[in-house]
């Protein structure tokens, strides 16, 4: 399931999304006759409050915020690790490398930062990256129907792979010694982020070429980590 406007909207705009059926409600008429592409998608018309009450059935959100706009979709098809290096040909990609970041809003959120700063890629673990889903689409804001979300199954040889491939990977830690502007000097980079508490495992940052540190207040405890990846992937633009 996708809800939420933007979601929703940009899952309608991209080309690949297989969509099963639409539910929406009576005051949505207008939106979605911009936003519809000349697909043959079945709407449903449906009181706002029903709409709520279905999707609170089906999910284990607390509040689920969906504006009034609800698509049932098949999920992406995404390229695997080598067919994307491939068919690499962004000037200078940036990925995102995440070490067992299991939360999907989490994820949602890097992946609408990561859109935002035009990265390329995120790169998860099959084993500890939850499967597309409602919660990580509605905080991704559109952002997974444009950016690929590339599982793998062993997070280190995915790092030698793209190290062959002229990445220099930076791995993100209180423990870095790496300034963080630093990140801007690498035409081909890989940002790992570890999940909150744990932090990058050992076997990670071994792979990894450089630890950078984010400067915060010794009195802070820590960032989350898709505030995080905001600030790495700023950090990490050509500044002109």
């Amino acid at each position: 399931m996708i809800w939420g406007r933007h979601a929703v909207g940009e899952a309608l705009k991209n080309p690949k999304r297989r969509f099963l059926s639409l539910y929406a409600a009576p005051d949505m008429k207008d939106w979605l006759a911009e936003v519809m592409p000349s697909k043959d998608i079945k709407i449903t018309t449906m009181d706002i409050a029903v709409m709520s009450d279905a999707l609170q059935s089906f999910s284990r959100d607390e509040h689920i915020v969906h504006q009034g706009i609800v698509a049932i979709a098949r999920p992406l098809d995404q390229p695997s690790l080598d067919d994307w290096l491939d068919h690499l040909n962004a000037p200078r990609p940036i990925v995102i490398l995440l070490d067992q970041i299991t939360d999907a809003r989490n994820i949602g959120a890097i992946m609408r930062s990561a859109r935002a700063f035009k990265a390329s890629a995120i790169i998860a673990t099959d084993r500890h990256c939850p499967e597309e889903n409602g919660a990580m689409l509605r905080t991704a804001s559109g952002a997974m129907d444009h950016l690929p979300l590339i599982r793998v199954v062993n997070l280190a040889r995915a790092m030698e792979k793209l190290q062959d491939h002229g990445f220099i990977l930076a791995g993100m830690t209180a423990r870095g010694e790496t300034p963080l502007p630093r990140l801007a000097d690498h035409d081909r980079l890989g940002i790992i982020l570890g999940a909150e508490g744990k932090g990058l495992r050992r076997l990670t940052e071994d792979h990894a070429d450089l630890l950078v540190r984010i400067p915060i207040d010794d009195d802070a405890e820590s960032l989350n980590v898709s505030n995080a990846a905001a600030v790495a992937l700023y950090a990490a633009q050509h500044q002109d």
